[in-house]
Order: structure tokens, then sequence, then C-alpha cells
């Protein structure tokens, strides 16, 4: 639990401080070379967040894999020792096992936290790009708000699919 609040704190971090910089240039007249370098910053930040999604998913895989190995552990103590009433003093069985993307939990959450700012830093990529390449265009930016929610529902897929595995 403590690996991935470290990983979304670091990312949650690295958007604030990108956002900041961006809100400290204080200029009349902004140049097309600043926005494009502000475009890429939020492609990098994109990129970054996709990794630190990859991340926190093989950190709720490996929870789910040790978690496994602790109830064969029980079920192997329960089946030699029945009259121990052992499922007293156990929580989980295999049976009772949390799902893997369960939607509500700690580990989904964060994870939806590092999704959204991803999204966002996707979308404002988009803008600030079109805002360097075209200046003031509603399409571009209407265009940037749907890739950013698009790519917000896949991020939400590839969440549920890559912690599909075997029960």
């Amino acid at each position: 639990h403590e690996d991935r609040a470290r990983v979304s704190s670091y990312y949650l971090v690295s958007a604030g401080t990108a956002v900041a910089a961006i809100l400290g240039v204080q200029r009349e007249e902004v140049m097309p070379s600043l926005t494009m370098g502000f475009a890429a910053i939020f492609a990098i930040l994109f990129i970054i967040g996709v990794l630190t999604l990859l991340q926190m998913i093989r950190l709720r895989q490996a929870w789910y894999e040790s978690a496994g190995a602790m109830n064969r552990i029980k079920d192997y103590y329960q089946q030699r020792f029945p009259d121990a009433e052992l499922s007293l003093a156990l929580a989980w069985t295999s049976s009772t096992l949390p799902a893997r993307g369960k939607i509500w939990s700690v580990a989904f959450l964060l994870a939806f936290s590092v999704m959204l700012i991803d999204a966002c830093a996707a979308a404002g990529s988009i803008i600030f790009y079109g805002y360097g390449t075209y200046g003031d265009d509603v399409l571009y930016r209407n265009w940037a708000i749907g890739a950013g929610v698009a790519l917000l529902i896949a991020q939400i897929i590839a969440y549920r699919l890559l912690l599909r595995g075997k029960p």
C-alpha cells in the first residue's frame, strides 16, 4: 500500500510542478515556441502518467499474488487442523479475497487520480500544441477535451483488463 501511495504522490507532485511552472510564466504575448515547449512538457507528463499507472497496476497484481499465496497457507492449515477454528482468526479465504480490479478500493482511487491528471495532461498538450500551431481556435480545444475524456475511459478500461487474471 505504501508503494502505491509513493508512486501516486510522486506523479501528483510532478504534475503540480509542471502546472505551477506554466502558471508562473508571466508574458503579455506568448510565443509559439513557448507554447510548443508547454505542449512537450504536458506530453512528457502524459507518458510519465501512463508509466505510473502501469506501476500501480503491477503493484496491485503483486498484492493479489501475495494475498493468494497467504490464502494457500491458510487453506493448508484449515485442512490439516479442522478443529482449530482458524476461520475465526483469518480475515480472508480464497473464496472471499477482494477482486483485483475492485472499483472503490484505495488502489483504484489512487490509480484513478493518476488517470484523471494524465488525461488532463494529454488534453493540455493538445491545447498548447494547437495554440502554438493554429492560434486561438475553438476546434482543437474541443478536440482536446474529447481526447482527454477518451483517454480517461481508455485508461479505466486498461486498468480493469490488465487486472483481470486467473481466479
